[in-house]
Formats: C-alpha cells, structure tokens, sequence
C-alpha cells in the first residue's frame, strides 16, 4: 500500500494544481495514478484528508530543515535570512507546490484557506517574529501582515517565474529571483527592523 499511497499523493498534487480543490475528484486523482478509485478511497477518505496529507508529505520536510537550521540562532534577522533563504529555495525546488498554491488563489478563499491550514515555516520562525514586534525591533505592529508581506516578497516571483526572463530578456529567471531575494533582506534589515 505504501507505493499507492505514494502514487496517489504524486498525482494529487498535479490535480490540484491543474484543476484545483473543487474541481479535482479522488477518481481523476487515483486515474492519473493508474488506480482503482477504491484505493484512494481506502487510503484516504475523502478530498480534504488527501489534502490534509499531502501537504504533510511536501512541507514537513521544510519545516523542519528551517526548525534546524536556526535552532540556537537568537539574532532576529539570522532567523529571518536563514528561514527565507530556505523557503524560497524550497519554492525553487517544488514548482509544482507553486501551481497548486496559484490554482487555490484562483479558486477562492475556501481553497486557499484549506491549503493554508498548513503553515510552510515552522511557529519558532512566527513566535520570533512576534517577539521581535513585541520589543520593537521591527516596523509592523501586526505578525499577520507581516506574514502577508513575506508570501508576496517571497511566494509572488515564484508563481510568474515562467514570465520573468519574457518580461527581463537579457536576465536569466534565476539571477532576477536572486537579486529580488537580497532586496527582499535588505527591506527587512533597513527597512522593517529597528536600527
């Protein structure tokens, strides 16, 4: 069972990613994995349990990496480098996660709140956050939108990434997505921290 549980949660993530939340069955999403729509079923439920895990089985990885790599680390803005550094390159990495994400936004807010339900950086990235608000170190009175202005900063580039050397012939995707991740550190250093 393990390896049609695998199947199914590989070919989930490319249904939801074409069609979205609502218009993806677990039947499209268990052909798409070459099985019978009983075993989706079996292994898991409904829709929003396949969600549920498949978003566990992509992002628990990154959330842990970024849980690691800043273990220790008490300078705020180490924290915030470090753990967007990770995030973007994630989102490098898993472009499929990407569509899905742009699929939900389209979808509307029932979509986008279900795929939400599961945070992409660990709570000790938030609770610094917070705790660096509470003592005034940064510009924003508010963790929510700060946390709006990083998924923008960081998650935005991502979802047009097929456009960006279109839209900026004589640079490569990847040197524009590198340069606007120093400019984003470079706002939350001088721009949103206290100096």
């Amino acid at each position: 069972m393990a390896d049609e549980r695998r199947a199914i949660l590989e070919a989930a993530v490319h249904e939801f990613a074409e069609f979205g939340l609502s218009e993806a069955t677990l039947d499209s999403i268990a052909g798409r994995a070459g099985l019978d729509p009983g075993v989706a079923r079996a292994l898991f439920i409904d829709k929003p349990r396949l969600l549920r895990e498949l978003l566990e089985e992509i992002t628990d990885p990154l959330v842990s990496g970024i849980g690691v790599a800043v273990a220790g680390i008490e300078d705020p803005r180490e924290v915030m480098r470090k753990s967007l550094r990770l995030y973007d390159q994630w989102l490098t990495d898993h472009p499929d996660f990407v569509r899905l994400m742009v699929r939900c936004a389209l979808d509307g807010a029932e979509s986008l709140g279900a795929l939400y339900q599961k945070s992409l950086l660990p709570s000790e990235f938030y609770e610094r956050l917070q705790l660096a608000i509470s003592r005034n170190q940064m510009h924003c009175k508010d963790l929510f939108i700060l946390s709006l202005l990083l998924d923008s900063l960081i998650m935005f580039p991502h979802m047009i990434r097929s456009s960006l050397e279109s839209m900026a012939p004589k640079t490569r995707a990847e040197e524009t997505l590198e340069a606007r991740f120093d400019a984003v550190l470079d706002l939350f250093e001088k721009g949103l921290y206290s100096p």
